[in-house]
């Protein structure tokens, strides 16, 4: 239709993907703050200047190692840990 690549890309391709795009955005930050939200909310017992550039396990991993535990602390603690990746108050 008379039309280079590049205007088609920013007058037809952009402003149909627009709402979708935003969306996604959107998503992303929500699924990042709601996973950075159970991450406050555990005990922070590793933030010691020499412990910082040691691995730790992440919250999911914790979940599914305490989950499969016959100890009932542990247990108690795998669905706590749960509950607050879910963002959902304590058990």
């Amino acid at each position: 239709m008379g039309c280079t690549r590049a205007q088609v890309i920013w007058k037809v391709v952009l402003p149909t993907g627009a709402p979708g795009i935003l969306t996604g955005v959107m998503l992303a930050i929500a699924g990042a703050a709601g996973n950075s939200r159970a991450v406050v909310h555990c005990p922070v017992q590793r933030l010691l200047p020499d412990r910082l550039t040691e691995p730790t396990a992440s919250l999911a991993i914790l979940i599914f190692n305490f989950s499969g535990m016959p100890y009932d602390n542990q247990l108690e603690l795998a669905w706590a840990a749960s509950c607050a990746r879910a963002g959902r108050p304590g058990v």
